[in-house]
């Protein structure tokens, strides 16, 4: 009967040993391409994301603005109104309140 370490020192044994290295390298690689492109997709989500937060923040911002000229406008009418209910002259209104 062959010792544990003539067993180990075979031929085929030693091929057997270099085949499942080779395989835990290449599964080694798989999952490192994996990782990164998981990494990858998250990076794209995130500049994405940001990108869309940008958007957001450009759209409230011009939706703000358009408020207040609204508001501006409906406050330079109304104030129109009132000096012409004093009496104040359509030109001397238009230089003070242009629309």
């Amino acid at each position: 009967m062959a010792s544990k370490r003539e067993i180990f020192n075979t031929e085929q044994a030693k091929r057997q040993c270099a085949i499942e290295i080779e395989r835990f390298r290449l599964d080694g690689e798989k999952w490192r391409s994996e990782t990164e492109r998981y990494r990858a997709e998250i990076m794209q989500a995130r500049m994405e994301a940001e990108r869309a937060r940008t958007a957001t923040e450009q759209h409230l911002g011009e939706v703000q603005r358009e408020r207040y000229d609204m508001t501006l406008r409906v406050d330079g009418v109304t104030s129109r109104h009132e000096l012409a209910a004093k009496g104040v002259a359509s030109e001397e209104i238009d230089q003070v309140l242009p629309l």
